[in-house]
């Protein structure tokens, strides 16, 4: 039987993870069911004997098919013996629940659908026929194993495949495109006096994807005359997945040897090398002493540091200059070889690939194969966009159709996907993707596998990512550790291998969580989906898909369209996973309650009525749920089931507005490991006993209710949870007793890393007597947070100062604060203390009448040395303040951003000159009148009739963005644009007098972006509109008298964008598409978009 290119099934870690849980289940002390625990047994004794076979099975490189679907079916099996096994897991929680739980349950509705439950679950003869079934499904399955004595093979197949990865040192350079550069950068520091370490010997790795080029660039630089001439021996070594260090050593040594025959013309000395490392290390000393030697290990595998390190300690017998240079997929590896910085190789242009390509399809130039089959050509450069930019993937498709001249086939390798197309290639890209792949850990392989239920190219983020593959059970349990640093690290390992890439980190505005987004390489994308080809379905842009009976992961995909249909998902019943990525809009097509083996759910933006009948009649069916996401539907309140689905981890209510309450019993989901309620605004406080909830590590919002008027969580309860990353705080004004704020609620907590505290008091409230603001003060005091804590916000605050732990700076970490509202307060803590503040926002502290020398700090660190930005506004009371007066210092050396805004009896200060964006009143113009660094300067209500002086315009020489808002008159006689010629964006908005000096628009030669809104007498722009030759782009908004457009735009050959709104009525129709007046006046500009409607040029 002909043997195919393994298609790997990451079946180990679903075994194992059966057997896990098999082990679990005997471990229970009560036979649950009469004769399970036999049954238990024959399962565990039948998964051992199947994962012995599996080890040995995903060791080989090649498999026929009848193995392949034996594994399949093994697979199949698998998952449905793990369902079976937390069925009865389930079943001994619930008795166990029923034995504690004697006395009547108060709420008669969740103890009805408990009984319900727990009935449906705890059936001896179904659970009895289950365990039957799967025992003599997987006895069948080991039985045929046993037939294939896969052992003598798949050693011979390794031997076999080893053999045709090895490599050598020679290479065509014609066959190589686009990496000059690349190896002029290798080439010099291999040269370099100064390459790295102190040592004799420097390594430095070249990192990339597989099939991206890195052993051709490795053979380049080695293949250099410099190199050649520099060094004295030259060693190639491919050393693979087996970095045995006495094979190794003896492979060092021939090349030496071979090497010093080919210098010296000599014979070559053939004696058999001695085996021992003591011999080897002394001839290896012979050979390379006092010599610079140039050694280049291909394709390194190894991630065992100390077998690195004996093989390096050996090697540094060499002269001062030697070179060592390694080839890795893993920037893990390479971490360990080299403390140097690893070469990442970039992919080919797409030029580069279409000359590579043609090389390989028509065996000539790229002009001579256009201009000879002008038919093929095109379709050729799409083949060639879906290699991005992977140089193997582009020759295994060059190689595939070079004696192929029939157009069918070609578009049929266009439209094929690669794994389609590669698997009978030994030498192609999905064979060497599948390498890496099969070097991960069984639960590596799992987790990347996993990720392609998201459409390729598609941004995933990363926190998604970790909590679906907890709610599989992907991630393993570590001692000490939690699941979602467990995560983190697999994330960071895939990252390193190369798997996922573009990794972005992007801090929210505001308040907002850290949010981490990645894509994958559409061939490694390629490559996941070959390993989950029949389970999973993606369902993009509201295309109709069929859904078959093995599939058990969905996502959807777009915004509008069918879905799925109806009669189409009830057929996997075996569905594990359902998520709606992005904003789709598709509605669940079916009940929810026929997929009893869900993990996750995703039920985002749903029809109320739909959702909550869903919730309400098939959520206690889920029972192995773990993962439940509702976010932005108008559902008013949750089941109590909720709370009897002992596995779930997520339950994210993002933006559920009117939800009013929480289950009662919510102490009762005890796994819970996030709860997401943000934009919750109708929830008035939490459950009871919140702090029994011992796995919680992500809380967005405590709402502190009033414990005396119902039966709630105070915000004690906080003080047992071990919470993480952001946690808003609100309704403190609901505290009436400093007694209830213990002192330890938050300072515990040294994975919290934002803070929000509220007090969400109305306009209506602010009087309170003198008891009130001590109360305020003694409750924040209580809430003292770790002193890892990064962000803090504070809002409605009535303590007339602020606690110990804020005037002491404790939270050295911090990086951000927000002061808001606190109105009673009249001084500011000693934040120039702060190492790392970054960020310092303070507003409406309508009592602090001056800023001195006690916020800067003290002489030895204070000063704000970090702060890049401050924002200051509604400060109603604020008259002075006064500049750093330590000798010789300044403070506010880092910053760049200052707004300042309505703090009307401030007229003059000490200012900051590293300062690049500015933001402040027409009132503080005056008092920066020397400044001339400014990058960017917004003006804002400006109600008097005049604005800043001539000279001071004339001063900011290096101004790059200037915007004028909510200015009433304006008089611009002295506003000097024609100074700008730096001017990059100006802004103009609600302006009356615009026009009178829109004629100085002409001196801004430097302008990218002109936006005008509002400008009230603008009846045109002007003629010397022309000159802004760098103008992009173009917005003029809600102008009423503008009716016509200058000739001069056609001079504007850099705009690409035209934006124009809430005009003149005849505007609209001057540049109406082909007939308007004004319309070959702008017909040149690509993107053009009038009162919202859009032409775009092709």
């Amino acid at each position: 039987m002909a043997l195919q290119l393994v298609k790997d099934t990451a079946i180990a870690f679903i075994v194992q993870g059966a057997l896990d849980a098999t082990k679990s289940c005997l471990q229970i002390g009560v036979d649950l069911f009469r004769g399970a625990k036999n049954r238990l047994e024959k399962i565990e004794e039948s998964l051992v004997d199947i994962n012995d076979f599996i080890v040995i099975a995903e060791r080989s490189p090649k498999m026929d098919h009848k193995l392949m679907k034996l594994l399949e079916k093994l697979k199949d099996a698998a998952y449905d013996a793990q369902d079976l096994l937390e069925e009865y897991e389930i079943a001994d929680q619930r008795r166990s629940e029923e034995a504690a739980n004697s006395m009547p349950v108060r709420d008669t509705m969740t103890n009805k659908v408990r009984k319900v439950v727990t009935s449906v679950l705890v059936s001896p003869v179904l659970m009895r026929k289950k365990l039957k079934e799967v025992s003599e499904r997987l006895e069948a399955i080991k039985a045929e194993a046993h037939q294939f004595q896969l052992e003598e093979k798949v050693t011979n197949l390794q031997i076999e495949f080893k053999k045709q990865r090895e490599t050598h040192s020679f290479v065509h350079k014609s066959l190589v495109f686009e990496r000059d550069e690349e190896k002029e950068e290798i080439v010099n520091w291999l040269l370099s006096d100064q390459a790295g370490d102190h040592e004799n010997v420097s390594v430095i790795s070249i990192v990339g994807i597989g099939g991206i080029g890195k052993t051709t660039l490795a053979k380049l630089v080695f293949d250099q005359e410099s190199v050649q001439d520099h060094f004295k021996p030259k060693m190639w070594v491919c050393v693979s997945d087996n970095f045995d260090v006495t094979g190794l050593l003896k492979e060092i040594i021939q090349r030496a040897k071979q090497e010093e025959k080919n210098i010296q013309h000599g014979n070559a000395d053939n004696k058999p090398l001695p085996s021992s490392v003591e011999e080897l290390q002394c001839l290896l000393r012979e050979k390379l002493s006092e010599k610079r030697y140039l050694l280049v290990l291909d394709d390194v595998w190894n991630e065992k540091p100390e077998k690195w390190h004996s093989l390096r300690g050996l090697m540094l017998c060499g002269e001062r200059g030697s070179r060592i240079l390694v080839t890795t997929r893993s920037r893990k590896v390479a971490s360990i070889m080299s403390k140097i910085q690893p070469y990442s190789l970039k992919p080919l242009s797409e030029d580069g690939c279409w000359s590579l390509f043609c090389q390989g399809a028509f065996a000539n130039q790229a002009e001579e194969a256009e201009a000879a089959h002008p038919n093929l050509a095109p379709i050729g450069r799409q083949i060639v966009k879906k290699c991005r930019g992977i140089p193997l993937a582009v020759t295994t498709l060059g190689g595939l159709l070079c004696s192929e001249r029939s157009q069918r086939k070609w578009e049929f390798v266009r439209d094929s996907d690669m794994w389609n197309l590669d698997d009978e290639n030994e030498n192609g890209i999905m064979p060497a993707l599948r390498l890496s792949y099969n070097h991960l850990k069984p639960h590596l392989k799992q987790c990347f596998a996993f990720c392609a239920i998201f459409p390729q190219d598609y941004e995933i983020e990363k926190e998604l990512v970790i909590k679906l593959w907890m709610a599989h059970c992907f991630i393993p349990t570590k001692r000490g550790m939690e699941l979602e640093d467990t995560g983190d690290e697999i994330f960071d390992e895939l990252v390193m291998k190369s798997f996922f890439q573009e990794v972005n980190v992007e801090e929210g505005l505001d308040f907002d969580r850290i949010r981490t987004t990645f894509r994958m390489h559409d061939l490694m994308h390629d490559l996941a989906h070959s390993v989950m080809e029949n389970e999973y379905c993606v369902v993009l842009n509201g295309k109709s898909r069929d859904i078959s009976p093995r599939i058990r992961h969905v996502s959807t995909f777009g915004y509008n369209g069918l879905g799925i249909p109806a009669a189409s998902l009830p057929k996997a019943q075996m569905l594990r996973t359902y998520v709606m990525l992005e904003q789709t809009n598709f509605q669940f097509p079916c009940d929810v309650g026929l997929f009893k083996c869900l993990r996750a759910l995703d039920l985002m933006r749903q029809d109320k009525q739909k959702v909550e009948k869903l919730l309400f009649t098939s959520l206690g069916n889920l029972q192995h749920l773990r993962y439940l996401n509702l976010s932005f539907t108008l559902i008013k309140m949750l089941p109590e089931s909720l709370t009897s689905l002992c596995f779930l981890q997520t339950l994210i209510l993002l933006g559920c507005t009117e939800l009013c309450e929480l289950p009662k019993e919510m102490s009762k989901s005890t796994n819970l490991r996030c709860l997401d309620i943000t934009d919750c605004d109708k929830l008035t406080h939490m459950p009871p006993k919140m702090g029994q909830l011992s796995c919680l590590q992500e809380l967005s919002n405590f709402i502190v209710g009033r414990t005396n008027e119902t039966a709630c969580s105070g915000i004690g309860e906080l003080q047992g949870l071990d919470l993480r990353g952001c946690l808003k705080i609100q309704l403190l004004k609901n505290i009436t007793d400093a007694i209830d704020v213990p002192r330890d609620t938050l300072i515990n907590k040294p994975n919290l890393t934002s803070l929000y505290l509220m007090w969400d008091v109305k306009f209506g409230e602010l009087e309170i007597d003198r008891k009130g603001e001590v109360l305020e003060q003694q409750v924040l005091q209580g809430l003292q947070p770790h002193r890892n804590l990064k962000k803090l916000r504070i809002h409605n605050y009535g303590g007339l100062n602020f606690p110990s732990w804020m005037m002491d700076t404790a939270l050295t970490e911090l990086v951000e604060i927000t002061l808001s509202e606190c109105w009673r307060c009249n001084h500011l803590p000693p934040f120039g203390e702060l190492p790392f503040l970054k960020v310092l926002r303070i507003d409406e502290l309508n009592n602090v009448e001056s800023i001195g020398n006690e916020f800067y700090g003290n002489e030895v660190s204070g000063g704000f040395q970090s702060l890049k930005q401050l924002d200051i506004s509604c400060m109603e009371k604020l008259k002075t303040w006064s500049g750093l007066e330590w000798k010789g210092e300044r403070a506010f050396p880092s910053l760049n951003e200052l707004q300042l805004w309505e703090c009307p009896m401030l007229t003059r200060m000490e200012f900051f000159p590293a300062i690049k964006d500015l933001n402040v009143d027409q009132g503080m113009m005056q008092s920066l009148k020397n400044q001339k660094s400014f990058e960017s300067m917004h003006q804002q209500n400006c109600n008097q009739s005049s604005f800043a002086d001539e000279d001071q315009i004339r001063s900011q020489s290096s101004l790059q963005k200037l915007s004028i808002c909510y200015c009433d008159k304006l008089i611009f006689s002295g506003l000097g644009l024609r100074y700008h010629s730096s001017l990059e964006e100006l802004i103009i908005s609600k302006s009356n007098d615009f026009a009178h000096v829109a004629h100085e628009l002409s001196f801004l030669t430097s302008l990218q972006d002109l936006w005008l809104n509002e400008c009230h007498g603008l009846k045109s722009l002007p003629e010397g509109i022309g000159n802004l030759t760098s103008l992009r782009d173009l917005s003029i908004c809600n102008c009423p008298e503008m009716a016509s457009l200058p000739r001069e735009l056609q001079r504007l050959s850099a705009l690409k964008n035209l934006i124009i709104s809430g005009c003149h009525p005849s505007l609209k129709i001057r540049c109406t598409k082909d007939t308007g007046d004004d319309w070959d006046k702008i017909q040149h500009i690509p993107r053009i978009e009038i009162d919202k409607h859009l032409f775009a040029r092709d």
